[in-house]
């Protein structure tokens, strides 16, 4: 079973283990980057300056009440959220990232957000089919993806 919950230091050390480890994600997350070992207080740090400079929400997604990932948004205006989602390789083509976009997408709903929108690096074609089969509406240019959903 999928949830989306607020992040919570208890959670921490999983997520932190996770992008210290899986080298398929950080070849995603931070491709041009050397791979470095954090902590889970590193992460829930990290997580709360990102959240105070951009005006952000960061949540860990569970399944079976286990952190398998992060989804987060930035509030970009009265009516639109930016998302940006990273789940561990282990769950890759599992149909995941599609349940948990719905699951977000309602929550964003309930924020009182009328569009929730994304980018994607033109790279990353399995990130635009989740969108896409979420029913989102696209703009590009040469190098990324834009995904607007209405919500």
């Amino acid at each position: 079973m999928l949830e989306i919950v607020k992040l919570n230091p208890k959670y921490c050390d999983i997520l932190a283990n996770i992008l210290s480890t899986d080298i398929a994600l950080h070849k995603f997350l931070s491709p041009n980057q050397a791979m470095l070992e954090i902590s889970g207080d590193d992460y829930y740090k990290g997580c709360l300056n990102w959240e105070n400079k951009r005006n952000g929400h960061n949540f860990c997604i569970l399944s079976n009440k286990i952190p398998i990932g992060s989804i987060s948004y930035i509030h970009k205006d009265t009516e639109s959220a930016s998302v940006g989602m990273w789940i561990s390789s282990t769950y890759w083509n599992l149909g995941l990232g599609t349940q948990i976009l719905e699951i977000f997408m309602t929550m964003i709903e309930k924020n009182n957000y009328m569009y929730l929108i994304g980018s994607i690096q033109k790279w990353n074609p399995r990130s635009k089919r989740m969108f896409e089969k979420c029913g989102a509406i696209f703009k590009e240019d040469e190098n990324r993806w834009y995904p607007t959903f209405i919500v």
